[in-house]
Parts: structure tokens; C-alpha cells; sequence
């Protein structure tokens, strides 16, 4: 949140901020979101365009990795005791002796890759009027947490009128903070934070 601070408070990229943030990179429990697209993917296959499919199989596919490598980051604090006092120090710590490098660049890949395919939807008015109509029958067929999450996508990147410069801010700024912290930067969380 402090990386992306000036983004978060924008008034432009606000709603597409604290999309990324609370609906892909957050805490959020999203497994009812996977379990409903495993359960629906048939009929999701035949209704939705194709880059509604990529965009979901993406978010599910970042959710995947982000929980992999929380995981990891978890066991790694506990096995040095550092999660007790956990602060900015131990986690660099325990970032670097993670040692996942490649999976780190994919997450931010991946976030790109959302980004870009939720803006092209959210640009076709057919697609944006559909997801709008479907909210009551997929809350009626059991798939709210899914609609949600496609909704809000959309309105946050509808929101956008050239999405291209806030995706290029928030991957440049997640690929300089985990080259910060793999070189193993005093205050990576401070240096750098604006590009």
C-alpha cells in the first residue's frame, strides 16, 4: 500500500488500485471465486468471449502463485522465528532466502496480463452491459464471489481512460521492489518507491 500510495489516493486510478490490491494481490480468501469458475467453466467456455476466459484463468492462475508464495514466505518466518517481530528487516530477510526469483517476475507478469485483458473487456460496451445483467442470476445460480470479482475488475478499468500508464506504473514499481529486495537493498520498501 505504500508503494502505490499516489495511486490508491488518485481520483484517475484509484478504483483500479485498490482492485489490484484488494481483489488480486490482497489477503482476500478467493477460493469460492476458483471453486465457482471450476464448477461453471462448461458453460463459461460457451458464453463468455474468450478474453473473459483469459482474464479469469489469469486471475485464478495469480491468486494460485500469490498463495504459493505467501506460503513459502510464512514457513520461512516461522523456521527463523522471525514472524513474532515480524517487521520490514525480517521480511527482506526472508524474501531473499525464498530464493523465487522466476515466480516473483511471473507474479508481476501475471498482474500485467489481468490488467490488460480486464481494460480490453471493460472496453467493449456489449461485454461491460452483459457482466451489468448478470449480477441478480448469478447471485441466484450460486456465483456471486465470481461476478464480483469480473464487475469490479471492469468498473475499475472502465474508470480508466488509458490504462496502459497505471499497468506500466504498478509492474515497474513490483519488478523494482523485488529486485530491491533480492539485491538485498538497505530500505527497499523506501528507495525507489516512485519510479
Amino acid at each position: 500500500m505504500r508503494t502505490h500510495r499516489d495511486l490508491l489516493e488518485s481520483r484517475r486510478y484509484g478504483p483500479a488500485a485498490t482492485f489490484f490490491l484488494a481483489d488480486l494481490y490482497g489477503p482476500k480468501d478467493f477460493s469460492e471465486r476458483d471453486e465457482e469458475v471450476a464448477r461453471i467453466l462448461p458453460m463459461l467456455v460457451a458464453t463468455l468471449p474468450a478474453a473473459a476466459i483469459r482474464a479469469l484463468a489469469l486471475a485464478v492462475e495469480l491468486d494460485a502463485l500469490s498463495e504459493e508464495l505467501d506460503a513459502a514466505m510464512v514457513a520461512e518466518l516461522r523456521r527463523t522465528a522471525a514472524i513474532a517481530t515480524l517487521g520490514e528487516e525480517s521480511y527482506a530477510r526472508a524474501f531473499r532466502r525464498c530464493a523465487r526469483q522466476a515466480e516473483r517476475q511471473r507474479q508481476v507478469t501475471l498482474v500485467r496480463e489481468v490488467g490488460d485483458t480486464l481494460d480490453s473487456l471493460a472496453r467493449k460496451p456489449l461485454v461491460w452491459t452483459a457482466v451489468r445483467l448478470m449480477r441478480a442470476p448469478a447471485r441466484l445460480a450460486g456465483l456471486a464471489e465470481l461476478h464480483e470479482f469480473l464487475e469490479t475488475g471492469f468498473r475499475a478499468f472502465r474508470h480508466i481512460v488509458q490504462s496502459s500508464e497505471f499497468l506500466t506504473l504498478i509492474t515497474a514499481r513490483e519488478s523494482a521492489l523485488f529486485d530491491r529486495l533480492f539485491a538485498g537493498t538497505p530500505d527497499p520498501f523506501e528507495s525507489g518507491a516512485r519510479n
